[in-house]
Parts: structure tokens; C-alpha cells; sequence
């Protein structure tokens, strides 16, 4: 099984040093590349969930990668990525545990993080 780590970098590695500008839409040059590298490490972490080689526990089991990469990713495209959901099977499990189709991680409520939790036997104490 593959390590969490060796898909995405230590949280400390993530300063924000660039000052020039995009042309098209004046966000800071740094910016757009922290976000291309948080969308890669999203798509490779959906890879290697839907190929087995990570649980979905490791994902929240280090806090500083877990706020850095993973909270404001949508449930339902991190459900997606287990093997056996699909667009239509990923929308009925959230609508029974209770998760609206556009939540992201970091915004489920108590319930609704505990109902995730337990459907997917993650332990508690890692938390959203």
C-alpha cells in the first residue's frame, strides 16, 4: 500500500513567495501555481483511492495536509473516488447521511461528520 506522504509534500513547503502578477486576472503568479499543485495532489489522491493504494483514513490522519490540501474539497468528489461509486450512487449516500451534494469537508456539521465517519468506520478522533 502507498504512503500518504509520498504523494503529497510536507504542509511546511507552502510559502507563498511569488509577486508577480497574472496578466489576465491580477492574481500573484505564486498563487496560481499553489493552486495548480493543490489540484494535482487532489487528482492524484482521487487516483490512488480509486486503485486501493490509500484509505480514506490516511487522508484525515495528518491535520496540517489534511487543512492544507483536503478540507475545501467537495464530499462528493472525494466519494466519487472510491472504487464502486459513481456520480448516482455517490449523490444517494450523501442524501441518506444527510450531506448535501455541494459541502466540502471542512463545512460538514457535527452530525453530518459523524455519519461520514461512520459509514466509512473512519475513527473519530482524526475529525473534520
Amino acid at each position: 500500500m502507498m504512503e500518504l506522504a509520498s504523494i503529497i509534500p510536507a504542509a511546511g513547503n507552502n510559502k507563498n513567495t511569488g509577486i508577480f502578477m497574472s496578466e489576465k486576472t491580477h492574481v500573484p503568479s505564486a498563487d496560481i501555481a499553489r493552486a495548480r499543485k493543490i489540484r494535482k495532489i487532489r487528482s492524484e489522491l482521487k487516483r490512488a483511492i480509486k486503485n486501493g493504494d490509500i484509505l480514506i483514513s490516511d487522508i484525515f490522519a495528518d491535520r496540517e495536509r489534511y487543512d492544507l490540501y483536503f478540507a475545501n474539497m467537495r464530499v462528493h468528489e472525494l466519494v466519487c473516488a472510491f472504487p464502486g461509486y459513481g456520480t448516482v450512487s455517490a449523490e444517494k449516500l450523501l442524501k441518506k447521511l444527510g450531506i448535501n451534494y455541494c459541502k466540502r469537508l471542512r463545512g460538514l456539521g457535527n452530525k453530518q461528520s459523524i455519519n461520514f465517519f461512520k459509514h466509512f468506520n473512519i475513527n473519530p478522533n482524526h475529525g473534520l
